[in-house]
């Protein structure tokens, strides 16, 4: 089950049957019966909430809602980054705004959107959540409280740097009934090329012992047929954290495997994995947004 618990006041309030939501002011349980209605003409309220399941990593969501918005973002960020450094470190949640986006920030801790947890994942990291709770789950609970990210309406995307990249990649390719296009910056998308890297070892295990996690399900490039919707990667030549190769390679097997897919990689020959880099691209991604609106 469910509990969100608000950290700022609620100018809205929802509950389903199977979600708790919490106030943090007096933590009194809303009620139960409290319906859509309270939505304020299905227009997001600028919102802080925290979902909990006993035994899972906590999740932070941040709504920012635009004036008059033409779209809205869901935004990931990278390996064990809290939602706010997006804000804090570069203009997007003001930009975006202002270019009629509502802004979805999600704190997501230490995931990389496995497909599950498995009996060699790191002790440690076996309450992070899985992509079927991102891809599934939580967009569900985002569209039945908030009446955003709703199947088959509204200009959707998504967008993460880093670990959030992938993630934006895998959700995106598994629900193009929701998002239009994906946006990806410095991301890691094929476990096969650095298959010794901490992050793939601490989930998967060894690829020696477990061969199908390494070049199955779980690698985003894995039945890259079912990806529906354009893509924008980016990616700093200079980067020393997630290899530029990643992004090269996802663009040759989009293009090679999909003629008929959007797909636009730009490559920045100065830049490194950081936020200085990450604020050159939000123009870029914003109007490759644009671009995909209807």
């Amino acid at each position: 089950m469910f509990r969100i618990l608000f950290f700022i006041p609620l100018l809205l309030a929802c509950s389903s049957e199977n979600n708790q939501l919490t106030t943090g002011s007096d933590n009194v349980d809303s009620s139960a019966d409290e319906t859509v209605e309270q939505l304020i003409a299905h227009k997001p309220q600028d919102t802080l909430f925290t979902i909990k399941e006993e035994g899972f990593r906590e999740i932070e969501v941040r709504i920012l809602p635009a004036e008059n918005p033409i779209g809205t973002i869901l935004v990931l960020p990278g390996w064990n980054y809290p939602y706010a450094h997006w804000c804090d470190s570069t203009s997007l949640c003001k930009e975006a705004v202002i270019a009629g986006f509502n802004l979805i920030l999600l704190t997501t801790g230490k995931t990389i959107y496995q497909q599950k947890i498995y009996p060699e994942t790191r002790s440690d990291w076996k309450r992070e959540r899985s992509l079927p709770w991102f891809s599934q789950d939580l967009l569900q609970l985002l569209s039945e409280n908030y009446h955003v990210l709703e199947s088959g309406q509204g200009n959707n995307f998504i967008l993460g740097l880093s670990t959030g990249a992938r993630g934006a990649f895998l959700i995106g390719k598994e629900r193009p009934d929701i998002f239009r296009a994906i946006a990806g910056l410095s991301g890691d998308y094929d476990q096969n090329y650095l298959p010794d890297d901490n992050l793939y070892r601490g989930f998967y295990g060894n690829k020696a012992q477990h061969t199908e996690r390494y070049s199955g399900m779980e690698n985003p490039v894995f039945n890259i047929s079912q990806l529906e919707i354009p893509v924008y990667l980016g990616h700093g030549l200079l980067d020393e954290v997630v290899s530029p190769q990643h992004a090269m390679r996802l663009q040759k097997v989009i293009y090679d495997s999909l003629p008929g897919i959007d797909i636009t990689l730009h490559i920045d020959k100065d830049a490194k994995h950081n936020y200085t880099y990450w604020e050159s691209e939000i123009s870029n991604v914003l109007n490759f947004f644009k671009e995909h609106t209807e």
